[in-house]
């Protein structure tokens, strides 16, 4: 019985080592590998267009602001889709969906993180005052009270969901990352 009580315990501890190293902070070679990765992932999608899933898919026909979950959902689901994929995504290192999935969003995550917070005093005081015309305008039905909330709050939990430890690699290619999120989006 004691012995087995050792054995649960060693792989406990392997379990939550190997968990703990996978967890590590962001480096600049992890995050270089993924914009090879997902330059190579919006290549093949422009091959496959009929092949490739829509992203509102995800958001089961609600219109709302993505949260950290379905940002990883998108990514995790994107590895899964197809097997040349996969082998693109596998070709940067990426061995798994949820590895795949995890960096993807935390660089997502931490990238927004930083760019708000750049942006925090304007776009602070911007919320405030679109809230303060919607709470001074009889006109405005409370739905629409109510999306903006929702839409602040959701702004909030991207703010919150990235990692601290990300953040200094991701602050050091904050400009590459910028201009290669630009490029992307232009190339679509």
């Amino acid at each position: 019985m004691r012995s087995i009580r050792i054995l649960t315990v060693a792989l406990l501890t392997a379990v939550a080592t190997a968990a703990g190293a996978a967890q590590g902070a962001l480096d600049e070679d992890t995050i270089t590998r993924w914009m090879g990765a997902a330059s190579a992932v919006r290549a093949w999608a422009e091959t496959h267009e009929d092949e490739t899933p829509d992203p509102g898919s995800f958001f089961d026909g609600e219109l709302r602001m993505p949260t950290p979950e379905d940002i990883q959902r998108v990514y995790t689901t994107m590895y899964e889709h197809d097997a040349g994929l996969r082998e693109t995504i596998q070709d940067h290192g990426f061995e798994t969906a949820e590895e795949w999935g995890d960096v993807s969003t935390r660089i997502t995550l931490g990238l927004a993180s930083l760019e708000m917070a750049q942006a925090a005093p304007e776009m602070d005081a911007e919320m405030a005052r679109a809230m303060a015309e919607m709470e001074n305008n009889p006109n405005i039905p409370p739905q629409m009270r109510a999306m903006m909330e929702q839409a602040m709050s959701g702004v909030q939990k991207l703010r919150e969901g990235a990692r601290e430890e990300d953040l200094p690699a991701l602050r050091a290619m904050q400009g590459e990352l910028r201009a290669f999120m630009e490029t992307e989006a232009g190339a679509r």
